[in-house]
């Protein structure tokens, strides 16, 4: 059984839509065409869901995965602080955006290696070969 707090709702518009087959699993379809959404946790309040939302609709959101996975292109396996000082957005956004790129596939996780910025251990990312093209 999965955690609540582990759990996540996804944005359409402003009303959670229909994602799981029953199973908790996410349908293909719906994988398909929610992949790169702006996500809020389930526990999360209402503001969350409708900031989301917000971001999604002003094309915000987008505007910043196409940045992050531009600085992949250029300088990959970097961590997400690290893409957070070169795109100057703050890192908890960067992680934000990094999760909603790894559910579209478009980009994925990388060794783990010390942060330049923070100077702890930390995951690096990088930019799938297919787009490497934006």
């Amino acid at each position: 059984m999965m955690s609540f707090s582990r759990r996540r709702r996804r944005v359409a518009g402003d009303r959670q839509t229909e994602l799981f087959d029953g199973s908790d699993q996410l349908t293909a379809a719906a994988r398909e065409r929610l992949a790169d959404q702006a996500t809020s946790r389930l526990r999360d309040p209402p503001s969350s869901l409708a900031a989301a939302a917000r971001s999604e609709r002003s094309g915000i959101a987008e505007r910043r995965r196409r940045a992050i996975v531009a600085e992949l292109v250029a300088r990959p396996f970097q961590t997400y602080r690290e893409i957070a000082a070169a795109v100057g957005l703050e890192p908890v956004e960067v992680g934000r955006r990094l999760n909603d790129l790894e559910r579209g596939r478009r980009v994925e996780k990388g060794a783990i290696r010390d942060c330049g910025i923070c100077g702890s251990r930390c995951l690096t990312w990088r930019a799938l070969p297919n787009f490497s093209r934006l």
